[in-house]
């Protein structure tokens, strides 16, 4: 463990993995649902969906951001094995942007490992969710012709596993992205318009992970009265919305 943590090359193999986990659990497995197969939940007020509106552009984003700030990380850390990267190359025009005294704090961190962790268990199970519910796992809330309740695999552990995954990749996220060791918590954000941004990034990753979490009560509402007896007796056997235990 030392030896990672004093090897600042050593977090790029990690941004990398990082990178290609959370574009994995953030790019739906199926086609959006059509408007008439959203009606079950627009129809009523009290389950009506708001968090399509806000992944529209929150969704997209966090991959953006993600891809900007892994490339300058990755950057940072082979232009301080090798100096010559950013001189002898077009790469030069970026030279102004990594220009701090603080460069050489971008390393991994513990909390990077926690954040990473997180990535990866909430990526895992996202994707058993994908498999499991095949074509009625779509991002916008819908009842798709012939629609089935699927109750096994992780469903059987909680009856809502892609949401608890969810909050786990967008907590992993933070960590990663603003946690010490970073380039925005090290560099960006020891200037105040950088705290700024910062710290309105956190809040909008919650704002959504909030959301998200709300919408399980409106799912249960909507599934309960689509399938009446099969959801009673799921939801008596896995009593458990988000964790296992707690929620």
């Amino acid at each position: 463990m030392e030896a990672l943590l004093s090897n600042p090359a050593a977090k790029i193999p990690f941004l990398v993995v990082n990178l290609i986990l959370a574009r994995r659990s953030s790019l739906p497995p199926t086609l959006p649902p059509k408007q008439g197969e959203k009606d079950g939940y627009e129809a009523d007020a009290k389950t009506r969906d708001v968090v399509k509106d806000w992944a529209s552009w929150y969704t997209p984003t966090r991959r953006r951001t993600m891809h900007v700030i892994t490339f300058i990380e990755i950057l940072i850390l082979l232009s301080r094995r090798y100096p010559t990267l950013l001189s002898n190359s077009p790469l030069s025009i970026l030279k102004p942007l990594l220009s701090s005294r603080y460069l050489n704090h971008i390393r991994v961190t513990p909390t990077f490992l926690l954040g990473s962790l997180l990535l990866y268990v909430g990526t895992f199970i996202r994707v058993a969710c994908y498999r499991t519910m095949g074509r009625h796992f779509t991002f916008q809330l819908a009842i798709l012709p012939q629609h089935k309740l699927i109750t096994s695999g992780p469903y059987a552990i909680v009856r809502h596993p892609g949401y608890t995954a969810s909050v786990l990749v967008n907590l992993g996220v933070i960590l990663c992205q603003v946690g010490h060791g970073s380039w925005m918590r090290e560099v960006v954000m020891r200037t105040r318009w950088g705290k700024g941004v910062g710290v309105g990034w956190v809040c909008a990753v919650s704002a959504v992970s909030y959301m998200l979490v709300a919408r399980i009560p409106k799912e249960d509402t909507v599934l309960r009265r689509e399938f009446g007896a099969e959801w009673e007796k799921w939801a008596e056997r896995t009593r458990f919305r988000l964790i296992p235990g707690i929620y």
